[in-house]
């Protein structure tokens, strides 16, 4: 039975790709279930009519039992995103927590959004009421250094993030951004009222002191001059 059910799961992975409905539909009926890859497989195809049919088989969009929500998997693909918040998805569904070991932390669909370039995805979400959760304008700054540009941080600040939030565990906005050393999203925060003097929770350290501290004069610079 075991190996049945591995067989037809494999069958599905296989199928999603450019597979016809009546295809994908034959093995769902004999019983194939989702697992991460084939769900995300699914949500690149971008095509609501196989969505449709997934739902009509039962599918849960919320379920969380591969630790990630369907619509965390689905932020990179504005069609299937779009169509499984209008048909019930959770905006502001949290993934499970992880396995002991793992770095991965508990987050939000506009966590993994806010790290995109793009901010459809981010927008996308808020419009169809995404809980602004404090953490996500430190996913747009940047957990591990990526360049993505300023456009999801612009969005969130539109849509009334706090720009000097404290958090205890990435301190202010702009110590993040002093952190990755990124000027695009430094300038932007000290436009859209970042205050750097504001203190860290731990160190009593501003955004300011701790520019100075690293050897960063050009953002220092930046931030006396927001002050003046």
């Amino acid at each position: 039975m075991r190996e049945r059910q591995k067989e037809l799961n494999g069958g599905l992975e296989l199928a999603i790709p450019a597979s016809s409905q009546e295809v994908i539909a034959r093995l769902l009926t004999l019983g194939a279930t989702l697992n991460s890859r084939s769900c995300l497989t699914f949500l690149a195809r971008q095509e609501p009519a196989i969505l449709q049919l997934l739902l009509d088989f039962g599918w849960d969009v919320n379920s969380t039992e591969t630790n990630f929500a369907t619509v965390h998997l689905a932020v990179e693909y504005e069609i299937s995103l779009g169509w499984l918040l209008e048909h019930g998805a959770d905006p502001s569904v949290s993934s499970e927590r992880r396995t002991i070991g793992s770095c991965l932390q508990r987050a939000t669909a506009l966590d993994y959004a806010s790290k995109r370039s793009d901010a459809t995805a981010v927008n996308l979400l808020l419009s169809h009421g995404a809980k602004l959760d404090a953490d996500a304008i430190y996913y747009a700054i940047g957990l591990r250094y990526q360049k993505n540009g300023t456009a999801t941080l612009q969005a969130l600040i539109d849509h009334g993030a706090d720009v000097n939030y404290v958090s205890e565990k990435y301190f202010t906005p702009l110590h993040h951004v002093v952190l990755r050393g990124q000027l695009d999203k430094l300038t932007l925060l000290l436009e859209r009222g970042a205050d750097p003097s504001i203190k860290a929770l731990r160190r009593q350290i501003s955004a300011l002191e701790f520019a100075k501290e690293k050897g960063y004069t050009d953002m220092a610079e930046m931030m006396e001059a927001a002050s003046r």
